[in-house]
């Protein structure tokens, strides 16, 4: 599966979120970081998924070191995310769980768990639109919101590859070739926000 797909998956299935909530947060982490967790900006020390930085991302390198991954691990980084909306950033939660529409939810996991300016929300509504369609933002497409919620399908793109007879282990890897080089070039070409601890 793609990170989009496994995140997703997490999101809906591990946290319990509505797939429009879902969308939300994942239209904004595509903004952040394109969903790379090994995605750095050095102009604001920010790191991961989410783009943390200062205290929180301190706090991220803990989680990880204690559960023994690696602070740039997809999973461990997703797991973070619903550590914090379950503690610390419980009023972000309350927040996106009173939403019922992808835009709905992408405003409110940037006004309160993001804390961006606010520059990018259009970006980040017209990402949960597109992933709440079946699209990835990065011109690929994901998983229905539908089948996340019970762990996630095949990528169209996926399914057709087996189809063909080609090796999927060979097209995963890909595919996810691909999507790293997108999201480098996101992560290069855009300015991305910040979560903080502010």
């Amino acid at each position: 599966m793609s990170n989009l797909s496994d995140a997703l998956a997490y999101l809906e299935g591990t946290l319990g979120l509505s797939p429009a909530q879902a969308a939300g947060v994942a239209g904004n982490l595509e903004v952040e970081s394109g969903l790379d967790p090994s995605a750095y900006n050095a102009g604001e020390n920010a790191h991961g998924i989410a783009q943390w930085e200062g205290g929180r991302w301190t706090a991220l390198q803990q989680f990880a070191a204690q559960n023994g991954t690696s602070a740039t691990d997809m999973d461990t980084q997703l797991a973070f995310l619903g550590n914090e909306l379950h503690g610390s950033e419980s009023g972000a939660l309350s927040q996106l769980t009173a939403t019922n529409t992808p835009a709905d939810a992408a405003a409110a996991f940037d006004q309160y768990y993001e804390r961006s300016s606010g520059s990018s929300r259009a970006t980040r509504i017209a990402d949960a639109n597109a992933i709440a369609g079946g699209q990835d933002p990065t011109g690929g497409t994901t998983s229905s919101s539908s089948s996340t919620s019970s762990g996630g399908g095949q990528s169209v793109a996926a399914s057709v590859g087996g189809w063909m007879g080609l090796g999927t282990t060979f097209f995963t890897i890909g595919v996810k070739v691909l999507g790293a080089a997108a999201a480098a070039g996101l992560v290069i070409v855009g300015a991305m926000h910040t979560v903080s601890d502010n």
